[in-house]
């Protein structure tokens, strides 16, 4: 796109590139075509859901927003765990679409401001300055541009120089700098809330528990979680609680391999055989380790399994 933009014959260098894309066709192995168009992966269409779920957000809150942190709105609005193809376990601190974001967390008069900004910086008579523009916004259509702090910083400095130079559009730089400063602010604040580094910070069992038991409430569709509060009581002998915390989990999750081997062994524990077959039957002794959410919830201990295998028979 940058080439055709700065081309002088971009007829020319249409039909080249039209070339290269058929012959690449030929040129590229199958492993290679099969990872950028995404045939073999079931999954490749995730995304789209969680874009509807920030959607969702926005039309709840669409003038002032949900506020910061996506993850929150995500797990509020987010699609059913099941679809008929995947497990939807997982919860996300971004939108992977940094328009849809900023409308679900801040609302569409932060989004006027936003897309003013960019607008305005297109207006540079620079056209190197403005093809990287155009790149990083079209890349910001389909992942995290201004939640990380090398790209924003870039981003913004870009746009920053662009409305410089510019002087019709000098009295933007101000809600440029505004823009910029909320937006590291907004990162900083957000990386505060996050549940693994509270849980691994402390070894007070109690303490895991009260946090887990808050985080709940801002995730309540993540059941590890659920299956974390579940262990928890478990190390104190609250079997009881335990078998309540597993239900919930396995109530978002059915194939969770941890929370399935716990419930065998409460099972076991209480003399009640049938059942603990029931649950040790639902276990699939095998991991799946090309995905970060489907690993942690089809992760098992293999020891333990052999174990409870034999305690069966």
């Amino acid at each position: 796109f940058s080439l055709f933009f700065i081309s002088r014959n971009r007829l020319r260098f249409l039909f080249y590139l039209l070339l290269c894309c058929i012959f690449s066709v030929f040129i590229l192995p199958d492993s290679f075509l099969n990872y950028i168009l995404k045939l073999n992966n079931p999954k490749a269409y995730a995304r789209l859901d969680i874009w509807i779920s920030g959607i969702k957000g926005f039309l709840e809150n669409p003038v002032f927003g949900n506020g910061i942190d996506f993850r929150y709105i995500f797990e509020k609005f987010k699609f059913p765990y099941f679809d008929g193809f995947n497990y939807y376990n997982h919860s996300t601190l971004h939108s992977h679409n940094e328009f849809i974001n900023i409308l679900a967390e801040y609302g569409i008069l932060y989004f006027i401001i936003y897309l003013t900004t960019i607008k305005n910086s297109l207006e540079t008579k620079n056209c190197y300055l403005k093809v990287l523009i155009i790149n990083f916004t079209i890349f910001s259509f389909f992942d995290i541009v201004l939640k990380v702090p090398f790209f924003s910083i870039f981003y913004f400095s870009m746009l920053g120089i662009a409305s410089d130079s510019n002087t019709h559009v000098f009295k933007f730089r101000r809600i440029f700098h505004i823009i910029a400063i909320f937006v590291l602010v907004s990162f900083f604040v957000s990386k505060t809330f996050d549940y693994d580094d509270f849980i691994n910070s402390t070894q007070s069992v109690y303490r895991k528990i009260a946090a887990s038991r808050c985080f709940v409430n801002y995730q309540p569709y993540n059941p590890i979680i659920y299956y974390n509060l579940a262990f928890y009581h478990y190390q104190l002998g609250l079997y009881d609680k335990t078998v309540f915390f597993l239900d919930e989990a396995l109530k978002i999750e059915p194939n969770f391999n941890l929370a399935l081997l716990m419930y065998c062994d409460l099972m076991l524990r209480k003399g009640n055989k049938d059942l603990a077959k029931k649950y040790f039957s639902r276990i699939r002794p095998y991991e799946l380790k090309d995905d970060l959410y489907s690993y942690r919830t089809s992760h098992f201990d293999k020891n333990i399994y052999l174990s409870l295998k034999n305690n069966l028979k």
